[in-house]
């Protein structure tokens, strides 16, 4: 989570975990869903990024509900934004096709997440069988493609000073779980009475 600044004050606190290095003057997924949020965007990067020499019509028969005008102007804001080109595809007669940008190519591992959480949370819809499935299931020989440099930060163990990081946070975290505690019942946590002992007065 990114902590968002509001007249000079934090409105939110983020997890543990969540806590940049570096901060940002912004929310990155705010900023990244400026295309990619539009409807449609993920679905046309969805076709481009699992297919081969993907042609206009393709795009179109492959998203029922999409028309041609608004696939027309998807496809120059995906190009203008640098996710995808246009190439003249030899294998399909000269046939204009699409292909990933550089830019583009780091949307797969945001494609693999939103297959994940298909595949596990709406298996009624996504199998026949109605059960969910895991991305290992489906893809087991395609972890670096699906994850891309995302693989190499999964895949990383830790250094000392971060595992020495973590030790510290998680410390002041629970500290501060108990001066919260404290806070709320407005005095210390009365002490454990043991059984058949009466409480003193």
């Amino acid at each position: 989570m990114i902590v968002v600044p509001m007249r000079d004050k934090l409105i939110l606190t983020p997890r543990g975990f969540a806590i940049p290095t570096v901060k940002p003057k912004a929310c990155p997924i705010r900023a990244s869903l400026g295309v990619l949020g539009r409807k449609w965007a993920l679905l046309l990067l969805r076709d481009v990024a699992f297919h081969e020499h993907v042609r206009f019509s393709d795009m179109l028969r492959n998203s029922p509900g999409l028309t041609p005008r608004i696939l027309t102007m998807r496809l120059k804001e995906l190009q203008e934004e640098g996710f995808l080109i246009r190439v003249t595809d030899g294998v399909r007669s000269g046939a204009i096709t699409y292909e990933l940008a550089s830019k583009g190519q780091d949307v797969i591992p945001i494609l693999t997440a939103l297959t994940n959480f298909g595949i596990k949370h709406h298996a009624n819809v996504v199998f026949e069988d109605g059960e969910p499935k895991s991305l290992a299931e489906m893809f087991p020989q395609s972890q670096s493609e699906l994850l891309r440099d995302l693989k190499e930060y999964a895949d990383r163990s830790p250094t000392a000073n971060e595992v020495s990081a973590k030790g510290r946070l998680r410390g002041r975290n629970l500290k501060g779980s108990r001066a919260r505690e404290t806070s709320r019942a407005g005095r210390a946590p009365a002490a454990t009475i043991p059984p058949g002992r009466a409480p003193p007065e």
